[in-house]
């Protein structure tokens, strides 16, 4: 935006940070983290989310809500939504803010407006939402994936793909992404990793399964696709990097069975061995002629990864 770029990063205190970068690579070599606010001091920094000029971050805690024009950045404010807990997740389309929160997802036609939130109960957590046109999705605790259509009155769901579970255990939804125009990405607790076609919803076999993830019990695992839908990129529970083909769900480079290793001394993450698990991962598009990288937190470092030009 107006030549520059903005990043932002929250942490387990409660601060968002941002970084304001200009064209040139050399501006990203050494990274400036200014404090833009504390949302709650006893809680962390749960979801940051972009559209266009806006940046809405939340904290796991109340219903406390950052919201900054970046068009404006000394335009920034709070939104306190009084009922609202546990803020898991959110998904910002435009002005249009969906919220994963405790037992619903909370919608808000224009975080710029002082609109009445809307709820759509769930009965369960919700752990991740998103937006598709005129669509909200929620997953949720209990392993329900539920469609809302705002268009219609009182907001009524659909549960998608609940047969999935016919032959084995529930598992909690931690993630949700859409993938061209048919395809919804999954993440389950358990570490199922797949992906089902929208235009079914009562399917019971996925499309794609991305063999190879590790997860049984840890909620906060980065997972990201990159822009052309093409990469799928998840964080293990054994503290390893995968990624996977998502038009073949073919892994891109298997962990290597070798000793682990520093991070820092290779430029392919997937022969990486991490601290502790990665808690957040996305891909981004860099000024000029950067090319594409692929940021990961860990405990209290960030790492950026260049995978090269597209």
């Amino acid at each position: 935006m107006d030549g520059h770029t903005w990043r932002f990063i929250g942490d387990d205190s409660g601060w968002l940070y941002s970084h304001r970068g200009g064209g040139s690579e050399h501006s990203f070599s050494t990274h400036s983290w200014s404090p833009d606010l504390n949302l709650h001091s006893s809680s962390q920094i749960s979801s940051i989310s972009v559209s266009g000029s806006y940046c809405v971050s939340t904290c796991l805690g109340p219903g406390k809500i950052s919201v900054q024009n970046l068009a404006a950045p000394e335009r920034m404010f709070i939104l306190n939504l009084v009922g609202v807990f546990d803020i898991w997740s959110s998904s910002l389309r435009d002005k249009a803010l969906v919220l994963g929160a405790r037992k619903s997802a909370v919608y808000i036609p224009d975080v710029e407006a002082s609109n009445t939130p809307q709820y759509l109960h769930t009965g369960s957590d919700v752990f991740s939402v998103i937006q598709e046109e005129n669509l909200v999705y929620a997953g949720t605790r209990n392993g329900s994936i539920e469609r809302f259509d705002m268009r219609m009155p009182k907001y009524c769901s659909q549960k998608l793909f609940d047969g999935r579970f016919k032959n084995s255990p529930r598992s909690s939804v931690l993630h949700l992404s859409p993938i061209w125009d048919r395809e919804l990405l999954i993440s389950h607790l358990n570490g199922d990793l797949m992906s089902f076609d929208f235009r079914y919803s009562s399917s019971t076999s996925p499309l794609r399964v991305f063999d190879g993830h590790i997860n049984t019990s840890t909620q906060t695992l980065g997972i990201a696709v990159d822009h052309e839908r093409d990469l799928l990129f998840a964080a293990g529970q054994d503290c390893r990097l995968r990624g996977w083909s998502l038009r073949t769900s073919l892994p891109l480079s298997p962990p290597s069975a070798s000793n682990p290793t520093d991070p820092l001394l290779h430029s392919n993450p997937f022969l990486a061995s991490f601290s502790r698990p990665i808690t957040s991962l996305q891909v981004t598009e860099e000024p000029g002629e950067a090319g594409v990288s692929l940021w990961a937190t860990v405990d209290r470092d960030l790492y950026q990864f260049h995978l090269g030009q597209r």
